[in-house]
């Protein structure tokens, strides 16, 4: 697998596969933000953000490439207010048939080494119930720091969130 991995920066021609995948976390009512399926022309601008973001070193965005196909993206975003700009919030998104090869834990290795250059921690809230995503998050060096109390609302029920942090050394 590792041989046909490449993680890589999001660049602009990444639009339909990261499109893709966003409308397959949606239908899959994954745990993910959001569940709405965008319209097409509506997520053309969100994606714009992103790349404007990453330039700015606002963001730092990479994908997964197997094959030359993107299967998943991870993205690192700097919170929002001077007094938060040491702190990006991650999120991560792997394609379905793609889950539980490795793919995952390259990308968060790979986004860790980048992100110290501009931040102090990395911050992320996860679903309890998300009992993979938090072994992965543990395993990687993150840890638990709280509880959000019905923090998602997924297919009429709530579900509690755990906020795990990363801190790089000498912070």
């Amino acid at each position: 697998m590792d041989k046909d991995l490449i993680v890589r920066n999001l660049k602009k021609d990444d639009f339909c596969a990261i499109y893709k995948i966003r409308v397959e976390l949606a239908k899959e009512r994954a745990f993910v933000l959001y569940h709405k399926i965008p319209k097409k022309r509506e997520y053309i601008k969100t994606f714009k953000r992103m790349l404007v973001k990453a330039k700015s070193r606002n963001a730092i965005y990479l994908v997964a490439e197997i094959n030359k196909k993107v299967v998943g993206l991870c993205g690192v975003e700097r919170a929002l207010g001077d007094v938060k700009n040491h702190i990006g919030y991650l999120f991560i998104w792997i394609s379905r048939n793609y889950r539980g090869m490795g793919l995952g834990t390259k990308l968060m290795k790979t986004m860790l080494k980048l992100a110290k250059k501009y931040f102090k921690i990395i911050r992320l809230d996860v679903a309890v119930a998300n009992k993979i995503a938090i072994k992965l998050y543990s395993q990687l060096g993150f840890r638990k720091e709280g509880l959000l109390k019905k923090e998602y609302f997924i297919n009429g029920k709530y579900y509690d969130a755990v906020v795990m942090s990363y801190y790089f050394r000498n912070t």
